[in-house]
């Protein structure tokens, strides 16, 4: 759906792109997923659901320099955001939250946010 979306629509926003990019991280399709993001991200540098997405990636994949280098980025634009904030996201299958989330995890996203 996410392609016939953009087929139909070439100039689709970002938040359209990233979403793609996390269908194919929910079938390990870590390089697809990878491209996808960096898409949304040609289309707005500062859309952090798409860097979320791409450091999971990166870290469920075991690509964890490249994922260091995502969150540290990350990290800069909201400094509070952690594992902890992740807790609300709706998901049919805990355990499909729990693999993003441990993703996440292994390249530096901290588990709470750092006090004041």
């Amino acid at each position: 759906m996410f392609k016939e979306g953009q087929r139909r629509n070439p100039y689709c926003p970002a938040w359209y792109i990233h979403n793609m990019g996390g269908s194919y991280r929910g079938l390990e399709r870590w390089d697809d997923a990878i491209a996808t993001c960096k898409r949304a991200l040609d289309r707005k540098p500062d859309h952090f659901p798409a860097l979320n997405v791409m450091a999971s990636v990166y870290g469920m994949s075991g690509r964890l320099d490249e994922g260091r280098a995502v969150a540290e980025k990350m990290l800069k634009m909201n400094p509070k955001y952690s594992i902890e904030a992740t807790a609300s996201w709706p998901f049919k299958h805990n355990s499909d939250a729990e693999a993003i989330r441990d993703g996440l995890r292994k390249v530096g996203i901290p588990e709470k946010s750092l006090p004041k």
